[in-house]
């Protein structure tokens, strides 16, 4: 499984998460006769920056995985150059 699934599968969670808590939302402003009001479109924007810091997170979380990879490579690379080099000083 590769970075690009784990974003994939994690921006699917959050969607249906998002999805879950704004019908919640809906549900309770109806509830209280406040659907359509100032508060509920103040509470839709709340959630949807909510979810933009969060999609935020995934791809920062991701980048750091990959950083990680290339570094860890990059390091694995250097330790195979140098015993290369050192067997044909041999």
């Amino acid at each position: 499984m590769g970075i690009n699934n784990s974003i994939e599968d994690a921006t699917s969670a959050l969607e249906d998460s998002s999805l879950q808590q704004w019908l919640a939302a809906r549900q309770s402003m109806a509830d209280r006769g406040l659907a359509g009001s100032g508060l509920a479109s103040e509470q839709d924007t709340r959630l949807l920056l909510d979810k933009q810091r969060n999609l935020a997170g995934i791809y920062r979380d991701a980048e750091q995985q990959q950083y990680n990879i290339n570094n860890t490579t990059a390091n694995s690379l250097a330790d195979i150059q140098r015993q290369i080099s050192g067997l044909s000083q041999s």
